[in-house]
């Protein structure tokens, strides 16, 4: 998980983030209100899964942004 959040987190440095609300964020503000949120981990042998709140106010955001990293 570590990984995933720094990757994460040096992608929004390179301006993923330019057309969204945290576009003038800097990196504290983005690590608190995209990062550090309550979610359920699930690790198979295949895949891991997030479960994320549904009262998470920017769900939509770390979700378009989690698959702008994923390739294909």
């Amino acid at each position: 998980m570590s990984g995933m959040a720094y990757v994460l987190l040096e992608y929004l440095r390179s301006g993923y983030h330019k057309r969204t609300k945290f576009a003038r964020a800097q990196m504290p503000t983005l690590r608190n209100q995209l990062l550090k949120i309550g979610a359920v981990t699930v690790r198979n042998t295949r895949r891991t899964s997030i479960h994320m709140s549904s009262s998470f106010p920017d769900q939509k955001l770390f979700l378009e942004l989690t698959r702008k990293l994923v390739p294909g």
